[in-house]
């Protein structure tokens, strides 16, 4: 099996070396600690992946009051001017996010 190339001092080496033949050892007693670890992960990656979400419509959002101002419902004013909402994706490089349309301010 060819190893990645790494430089350490003998003290490292020998303590992955003790760590490796512990878990060769005892790799039951490590599965419920993998079980945890793999679960926290997925947990994590949902966390991530709504704050993401939430991250990119306020983005959305601010960017078009930037352009057509604050929602005003029943006042019109400016050249640019707020006129509904509707759904879309938006691209990135590994997945497709799909938008909800924004809370109505009537």
């Amino acid at each position: 099996m060819k190893k990645p190339y790494h430089i350490v001092d003998r003290k490292a080496e020998r303590a992955a070396s003790a760590v490796e033949e512990f878990a060769k050892a005892n790799g039951q007693m490590l599965l419920p600690l993998m079980e945890l670890v793999t679960q926290a992960r997925v947990a994590i990656d949902e966390v991530i992946d709504r704050i993401g979400r939430q991250t990119i419509e306020t983005i959305l959002n601010l960017s078009a009051e930037e352009v057509a101002g604050p929602r005003t419902p029943g006042k019109s004013s400016g050249d640019i001017r707020w006129h509904g909402s509707q759904k879309g994706r938006i691209s990135l490089a590994d997945r497709q996010i799909k938008v909800k349309r924004p809370p109505s301010t009537s």
